[in-house]
């Protein structure tokens, strides 16, 4: 079944006005769990003013591009200080992609990378957010967001762990978000390793790992692989760098780590 119609299950729950969820699609018994509560929340919101279910999933499609919009320029804007590289950074972010070689994902293309479901558009954006958060004096702005970035994605959060710890081990900040977000982390782990059906989901994720060649995904990174090696230089930012070759490392390891391949791509 398209992941469309269990977001389309889960804010129509919301507009019966429930938080936790449960399958729509079995009649089996279950636990009804907070998993992707924004797809409730959606339809809690979307239940007052009496919007089908349809529409209110294309409502929420266009805030999270939106919202993902504003978060990139403010990304950008922390980055560059020049109006010239802000503009060079946003034309290639928009408009840059690679060869069509890893065909079966969706977040290479020049349109299809827009594509990507709501909660994947908003953790991206809480992401930055989260980033621009631990180079500031922003501490509870930066627990707020990781606890959004939770709840939204777990598994990118997860990653914006590994990149910190990569970069920023030594940083109290790191660790404060860590203990401050880990009961989310926990609760997410218990739901999707012993809580059917979402532990039948989970699995499913897991196995869903069409053979990549390494190549081929290096080549889907072209030419903003070669740049990003420019920007780094120039820029000297171990964060940024961390950032950007942390999935490339990582590559090797999936299917040895919780990941599959459309999970590292993010």
């Amino acid at each position: 079944m398209p992941d469309y119609y269990q977001y389309l299950s889960w804010i129509k729950s919301g507009q019966l006005g429930h938080l936790f969820l449960d399958s729509r699609y079995t009649s089996s018994a279950q636990p009804a769990a907070l998993v992707h509560p924004l797809f409730a929340i959606t339809g809690m919101i979307t239940g007052l003013f009496h919007i089908s279910t349809p529409v209110s999933y294309l409502l929420l499609r266009i805030l999270a591009t939106l919202v993902f919009l504003f978060a990139l320029n403010r990304f950008i804007r922390s980055i560059f200080p020049s109006r010239h590289h802000r503009i060079i950074a946003l034309l290639l972010f928009l408009f840059g992609a690679g060869f069509e070689t890893v065909s079966w994902s969706e977040h290479f293309g020049i349109i299809s990378k827009y594509s990507l479901p709501p909660h994947h558009l908003l953790a991206l954006a809480a992401w930055m957010g989260l980033i621009l958060s631990f180079v500031r004096p922003a501490l509870a702005k930066l627990i707020v967001l990781g606890w959004i970035l939770a709840l939204l994605n777990p598994s990118i959060f997860l990653f914006a762990l590994v990149f910190l710890a990569f970069s920023n081990i030594r940083n109290s900040k790191f660790w404060i978000l860590t203990l401050g977000v880990s009961p989310i982390l926990f609760y997410n782990a218990m739901i999707l390793r012993t809580t059917p059906p979402w532990s039948i989901m989970y699995a499913r994720m897991l196995a869903f790992n069409p053979p990549t060649a390494f190549t081929d995904y290096l080549l889907s990174l072209f030419p903003l692989l070669p740049l990003s090696l420019l920007g780094a230089w120039k820029l000297r930012s171990c964060m940024l760098i961390a950032w950007a070759y942390l999935p490339i490392v990582l590559f090797p390891f999936v299917g040895m780590l919780p990941i599959n391949y459309s999970r590292l791509f993010q």
